[in-house]
């Protein structure tokens, strides 16, 4: 098991970087998609539910909008200086989110935000600020991914990895989508559905060692998304969950 102190990702090491203007000032072809992708998946979300009038949260929101209409977002960041140019920003951790219990009928937490992160405090606080029948949606990097089969961290429940951003290096905590689903299940929060969002492109990466080629393989990712021997080695997962009631049970009601 890694060393879960490592400095680099201690929420002070992980605010100053992202306080920092020099910082995540460009993004590569292989966030683009995976930004383009995941929201695809929250508006579909979203326009499925017609529950416009929610409190939702927008955790480690950082200086994007989800682009959803809502009744109130709250745009949660541990960084004040990127959340502070979104409305209702709220200045806090994921690992300890300053709202009430029971505070909001949605949490979205896309981004990898997660993999910066202690994934059992995040999700218990996921779990008590979250209403009873209120929906998760939660986007990580997953540990089996294929470009991180040659890293000490591949395949483990919590692991850490060597990675990228823009046109720098990046280091992050990364899970097995069986881990995050245990995580959440313990909280009671059951998952509705998942999707793989990098499938094949982390084998182009893997073996080619260039973002641009793997880019341009993620073209096919949503058609193979679904065949099971290759969604296991995903990169990134996309979790939907939904909080059960007091007494166990799902109150669609609610």
């Amino acid at each position: 098991m890694p060393d879960l102190d490592d400095p680099r990702l201690e929420t002070a090491a992980v605010r100053a970087r992202y306080n920092d203007p020099k910082n995540y000032t460009s993004e590569d072809s292989w966030h683009r998609f995976t930004g383009a992708e995941t929201h695809r998946q929250i508006v579909r979300f979203w326009r499925s539910e017609s529950r416009r009038n929610q409190v939702v949260l927008n955790a480690g929101s950082g200086d994007f909008e989800l682009g959803i209409e809502s009744a109130l977002t709250i745009n949660l960041d541990i960084s004040e200086t990127r959340v502070s140019r979104l409305p209702n920003a709220v200045v806090g951790s994921v690992q300890a989110i300053p709202l009430k219990d029971n505070a909001v009928d949605a949490i979205f937490c896309v981004g990898s935000v997660i993999n910066y992160c202690d994934a059992g405090a995040t999700i218990s606080e996921f779990a008590r600020v979250l209403r009873p029948g209120g929906y998760l949606i939660l986007e990580f990097e997953s540990s089996r991914s294929a470009e991180l089969r040659t890293q000490d961290g591949f395949g483990r429940s919590v692991g850490l990895a060597e990675t990228f951003y823009g046109d720098g290096p990046e280091v992050v905590w990364v899970y097995t989508p069986q881990f995050i689903a245990h995580l959440l299940e313990a909280a009671r929060i059951p998952i509705l559905n998942r999707v793989a969002i990098h499938v094949l492109s982390p084998w182009a990466l893997l073996l080619f060692g260039s973002i641009s080629v793997a880019s341009v393989v993620a073209r096919l990712d949503p058609v193979v998304r679904h065949v099971p021997v290759l969604n296991r080695w995903a990169s990134n997962h996309l979790f939907v969950g939904r909080s059960l009631c007091h007494d166990g049970r799902d109150d669609t009601q609610l």
